[in-house]
């Protein structure tokens, strides 16, 4: 075998190099083309980060979960360590084996689980329901039989070997597909929620919630909703069904009798269901239907989902007994997820601030980067915003045209007000080049990783970032009459 070896090895060790060679370009390749939705892939993919056992409420189901249910608020205003695990349409087979993957590393002292799955009428999983609820799971034989009981015969192997899946992204692939994805804030403290800030004032409460008849549900989702509830009896894990408030589109008669199915055979178990819906849980909650919803779909929005959860907080208080983890050090992510999503609800209601004084005021927050870039009437534009920048530490008297400010939390970092200057500031990612040159004029450019964001020779320019969701917030253009009109932000 020695001497093989000895007369082989040239041949050896370019086996081995090519090998290396190869697992490295595919690695590289998959790390790009790879799916890194939001709606489920993440979610679990995200699970394995946590520290063993570390999770107190896993919290299952479909987009009304991981939408509706906040985790920090949980945290932040009841010490409740929570994690979602729930994927966008997520039938109950899918939730099963999440379940079951995620007690390898967690043992929970209670499961969560909306039954917006009971609503479904099927025995398969489509491609988008295959890949949020298999694709993140990393042990291949629970992934095999997830796969086995999700699709249809002809597309297993597709699924099972699922670079045939996404070897082909390559026209979907976007800046967030490229470089380190996953190492920034918003997916290192993360916990399975989703914020949307959108607000859908068409939303329309249901009427549908006092039907007490009932609906059979799909042989094998009924199956599968047991096969959870078995599951947890097994493990001896408490867990809760909930139905979060609903909107007039997913508040279908079937839906309802579905619901009650689904409460007659958690009797069986008994397991508890809480309906959040009727006029009471409304009234309780202070659900304004047309401010809370970011669609008309049943989803909430990050204002809505802070009174969903406390009630759910709540409820779920006077029956499982939890510890309070505030403060604990094990618990810091928790912590510093809940200052990430503070920091993005800041940075939206500041988008949405038009009057400048306003604005400003929301600028005084520590940890934004402020480049204010004066074309002309500064004097007139900034005549409110004295009280911040005074303290900036900043004479408002001493604010000229044709200049440059950078504040960096609070303080006035940087100063350009020669005639002709040019300054480039990278922050994380991002960079931006502000310019201002006298040829037979004076004219300035202010570009943002590459692009011209000044549209007119006018006002003032104000570019916000945070430097803590490590994200810009928005560039913005005020008029003489001081209007904002918003050029750039990261929803762009």
């Amino acid at each position: 075998m020695k001497d093989w070896i000895k007369n082989n090895a040239a041949r050896l060790s370019k086996v081995i190099i090519s090998v290396i060679v190869f697992l490295t370009a595919f690695n590289a390749v998959y790390s790009v083309l790879s799916f890194k939705n939001d709606d489920g892939v993440t979610q679990m993919k995200y699970l394995y980060r946590q520290k063993k056992n570390s999770v107190d409420v896993l919290l299952m189901g479909t987009s009304h979960t991981f939408v509706n249910i906040n985790t920090q608020e949980l945290y932040d205003s009841y010490g409740i360590a929570s994690y979602i695990l729930a994927g966008s349409n997520q039938l109950y087979w899918n939730t099963y084996y999440c379940l079951l993957e995620a007690i390898k590393t967690q043992k929970p002292k209670l499961v969560v689980l909306d039954i917006f799955s009971s609503t479904y009428e099927t025995n398969y999983s489509d491609n988008a329901q295959i890949i949020t609820g298999t694709f993140g799971m990393r042990d291949p034989i629970t992934r095999y039989k997830a796969l086995k009981v999700s699709c249809q015969e002809n597309s297993f192997s597709d699924y099972l070997f699922d670079y045939r899946i996404w070897h082909s992204r390559y026209t979907e692939l976007e800046s967030k597909d490229f470089g380190q994805y996953y190492d920034t804030p918003e997916w290192r403290y993360y916990k399975g929620f989703r914020v949307n800030t959108n607000r859908a004032h068409d939303a329309k409460r249901g009427n549908t919630h006092n039907i007490t008849s009932t609906k059979p549900l799909p042989p094998k989702i009924e199956e599968y909703l047991r096969k959870i509830m078995e599951l947890c009896r097994k493990k001896d894990i408490p867990i809760l069904l909930v139905k979060a408030p609903a909107t007039d589109f997913s508040s279908k008669d079937d839906f309802w009798k579905k619901y009650n199915r689904t409460r007659e055979i958690a009797d069986e178990y008994n397991v508890e269901l809480i309906n959040f819906n009727g006029d009471e849980w409304y009234s309780k909650m202070g659900l304004d239907f047309s401010q809370d919803y970011a669609d008309i779909y049943g989803h909430l929005n990050y204002y809505g989902s802070v009174k969903y959860t406390d009630k759910l907080a709540e409820e779920i208080l006077e029956r499982f007994d939890l510890p309070d983890r505030r403060g604990q050090s094990e618990y810091k992510s928790w912590e510093m997820q809940g200052k990430y999503i503070r920091g993005q609800i800041d940075d939206d209601k500041l988008k949405n601030e038009s009057d400048i004084s306003e604005y400003f005021g929301k600028l005084e927050r520590e940890g934004y980067t402020v480049a204010l870039m004066t074309v002309n009437n500064s004097d007139k534009i900034l005549k409110d915003c004295s009280d911040t920048l005074d303290k900036w530490k900043t004479d408002p008297n001493n604010i000229s045209d044709n200049s440059l400010y950078i504040f960096k939390n609070g303080n006035l970092d940087y100063v350009a007000n020669d005639l002709c200057w040019e300054k480039s500031v990278k922050l994380k990612n991002n960079t931006f080049e502000f310019r201002q040159s006298a040829n037979n004029k004076i004219a300035h450019s202010l570009r943002y990783n590459g692009a011209e964001q000044i549209k007119e020779e006018s006002g003032c320019y104000l570019v916000v970032y945070d430097n803590f969701t490590e994200k810009l917030v928005e560039i913005t253009h005020w008029d003489m009459k001081g209007d904002k009109t918003a050029i750039q932000n990261d929803d762009k």
